[in-house]
């Protein structure tokens, strides 16, 4: 019987973390621990938590200095005892079959990683097409990212899998601390699955949160949004170059998608400083196509 750890990173969620708690909770599936990294939240999300801990037995809640969501999912990882384990951010919620369906996808297996579906809601409206992805059978990760660039959907977010444990340790994966969208690094570790299978069932639901970091519109925070995703993609290709060491050719085929990420900043950047980050960008596409020509046979 899988055991599954379900790693909540919290800050200032006192809105939404009632919600979130009540959908995990109510799981048909109960053989789980809530593993929640407190990360100095200034609200009542302690409160909030502490009353659900003490109804609660299998809910463990780690507080912190604010050190930013990579180190408390780092935290996370380092506490879990389950031998599967998945990301639900604070102000999102899961559906109650999704570990059942999990479990019974992970029977008598030893898959990597299993991918779900998610709804995004926006305003209160439920969109499936964003996530969506049909039922398929285990494959290893570089081809899984293959299918992902040619379904045309968004696979990045960590919400979207369940993740072994021991395939997680072993490789000694780790978010990068005090970066926005440290989450890119989870390309990486898809691409280091030796077997990732897919499931249609729709177990998550991604909250729009206009208070949150990423939507956070003005000249200063994306001025730091360009520099954290210029970092997070340098880091991140330098980790697929080693990846796809033995086979470039299936890198050159996802490089124009993942390349896209670099595109984020360009709608709200602008004069001077759009024009130092398409250099920027500019830089990185030529060493890209310098490398591919040096590889190509």
């Amino acid at each position: 019987m899988n055991k599954f750890s379900i790693i909540i990173p919290c800050y200032n969620a006192g809105l939404y973390i009632k919600k979130c708690l009540d959908s995990i909770i109510a799981q048909s599936y109960q053989n789980f621990e809530i593993i929640i990294v407190n990360d100095g939240s200034t609200d009542d999300s302690l409160k909030i938590i502490n009353e659900y801990q003490n109804t609660y037995k299998n809910i463990i809640c780690i507080s912190q200095a604010n050190n930013g969501v990579a180190y408390a999912r780092n935290i996370g990882i380092r506490n879990i005892t389950g031998n599967k384990f998945i990301f639900v951010d604070a102000d999102d919620y899961i559906n109650p079959e999704l570990l059942w369906n999990l479990n019974e996808t992970l029977k008598n297996k030893d898959t990597d990683i299993v991918r779900y579906n998610a709804y995004l809601i926006n305003n209160g409206n439920k969109n499936i097409d964003k996530y969506f992805l049909k039922k398929f059978n285990t494959i290893d990760g570089k081809s899984a990212l293959k299918m992902f660039v040619d379904s045309k959907i968004t696979y990045g977010p960590l919400w979207l899998y369940c993740y072994d444990t021991n395939f997680f340790k072993n490789n000694n994966f780790f978010f990068i601390q005090n970066k926005i969208h440290e989450d890119f690094y989870n390309i990486f570790i898809l691409s280091m699955a030796g077997s990732i299978q897919g499931i249609e069932y729709i177990g998550y639901n991604y909250v729009k949160n206009p208070h949150s970091i990423t939507s956070n519109k003005n000249i200063t925070g994306e001025i730091r949004r360009s520099l954290d995703i210029l970092y997070m993609y340098d880091y991140v290709t330098n980790k697929l170059e080693e990846s796809f060491k033995d086979c470039r050719e299936d890198l050159d085929y996802i490089y124009g998608d993942i390349s896209m990420f670099l595109n984020i900043p360009l709608k709200y950047l602008h004069g001077r400083n759009r024009e130092k980050y398409m250099k920027e960008i500019n830089i990185r596409k030529l060493a890209r196509e310098r490398i591919y020509e040096n590889n190509w046979w």
